[in-house]
């Protein structure tokens, strides 16, 4: 369990922005795989 009064939000959403373009670059290359 956490507290979640204690999450910064903000910086949450900034990590995990972090990712997109390697999601969509992997999605991409399983979607052409598997077509």
């Amino acid at each position: 369990e956490f507290d979640a009064h204690k999450v910064d939000f903000d910086e949450l959403g900034k990590r995990l922005a972090s990712y997109l373009d390697d999601e969509k670059a992997s999605l991409e290359a399983y979607e052409k795989q598997n077509a």
